[in-house]
């Protein structure tokens, strides 16, 4: 059985390279695709003058699929035609999509120990997983342990160090007003230096001194100088069958950039559309718009208010091996009016190049086809 999914799946991958193949001769510009079987042309040289003939030939190798492989690119049909209804740039979110919906978080660290007393745990959060040096860096640290080894806690201390050890700063940390039973909970902060060289990619290392000991974790972080800073969004206005959102930035590195943000309802909190935009900024940091088409706000029947947020801001390298830069929003949220879903113009997303390869796919996945 798993020779039979494994000869599948490199069919699967074969034909839907081919198809990605065909759609895109001209730099992927829309028009409608010609689906007939090419002519092979093949070319033969004589032997006395080295006059090449042409051979003609309409054949193409029959494809012959099963009846699994066929009912699989049904499947597969079903779900592109579901995703071809909305533009890429627009494409509805649900609230299964951690990642889109948290593109900055930061997963906090556990280490487990073993100690005299029993069984501990130290942990490290830090509020985000990208820290720009013109904002504070904040650190959370909770250690989990009996109440023996907790009344021995004589010092929290917190370092920022590179990825070889090398220690740039350190700052204490502060018991937090809220203790729960069987942990001690801290809070410290290293102030915002805009001024600071740092690598990018850094450590901040929380020691915790209990009972002559110490206890130790480490959680990693990408350190940024921001290339570009978010500073308004709005008013919205409808354009056609698109909601358009206006973004205002300040002190622009100029560049390429790409922008990604999730457009919520914000009477239910409830995601409606993940965005994406891209364009040139310059210093007077206008010229990028997020728009949300409207075929997503009737399926999902969200008219509005809307909050935006989850932003992803990168300054896109303008030549290879160059790392992606990335800004920052000052706000974490900003508020949006709805529209009414009439004043909209109902007119469907179509792309023609999209259609194109579903029609493909339904002829491999049709019965009657093999």
């Amino acid at each position: 059985m798993k020779r039979v999914w494994l000869v599948l799946t490199v069919v699967l991958v074969a034909v839907l390279a081919v198809v990605f193949a065909v759609q895109w001769p001209d730099g992927g510009v829309e028009k409608e695709v010609n689906m007939q079987r090419p002519q092979v042309i093949t070319s033969v040289a004589a032997k006395p003058s080295k006059r090449l003939v042409t051979i003609k030939s309409s054949v193409t190798p029959a494809l012959h699929l099963s009846n699994m492989q066929r009912a699989t690119f049904r499947q597969i049909a079903a779900q592109y035609a579901a995703n071809a209804r909305f533009p890429p740039w627009s494409v509805p979110l649900n609230s299964q999509q951690w990642t889109l919906l948290h593109p900055n978080a930061s997963i906090p660290v556990r280490v487990p120990l073993q100690l005299p007393s029993g069984s501990a745990e130290l942990a490290v959060a830090l509020t985000h997983a990208t820290l720009f040096s013109d904002q504070p860096i904040k650190v959370r640290a909770s250690l989990s342990a009996p109440a023996d080894t907790l009344a021995g806690i004589d010092r929290v201390e917190a370092r920022i160090v590179t990825l070889n050890g090398r220690v740039l700063d350190h700052f204490a940390m502060q018991a937090s007003s809220r203790q729960p039973v069987g942990a001690r909970n801290y809070r410290g902060q290293l102030l915002a230096d805009a001024t600071r060289n740092w690598p990018r990619t850094l450590r901040v290392q929380v020691s915790v001194e209990v009972n002559g000991q110490s206890l130790q974790a480490l959680a990693s972080f990408h350190y940024e100088k921001p290339q570009a800073i978010l500073e308004g969004v709005g008013p919205a206005y409808v354009n056609g069958a698109n909601l358009m959102i206006p973004l205002h930035f300040e002190h622009v590195h100029a560049g390429y950039y790409r922008v990604q943000a999730n457009l919520m309802d914000a009477r239910l909190g409830t995601p409606v559309a993940h965005l994406v935009s891209s364009g040139q900024l310059d210093l007077n940091g206008d010229g990028i718009v997020l728009r949300c088409h409207v075929s997503v706000l009737k399926a999902l029947r969200a008219v509005g208010p809307y909050r935006l947020s989850g932003f992803l801001i990168e300054h896109v390298p303008d030549r290879p091996g160059t790392p992606t830069l990335l800004g920052r929003s000052t706000k974490a949220a900003y508020l949006l009016q709805g529209f009414p879903l009439s004043d909209y113009t109902d007119r469907p997303y179509r792309n023609l190049e999209v259609q194109a390869r579903l029609r493909f796919l339904q002829r491999m996945g049709s019965p009657d086809r093999g």
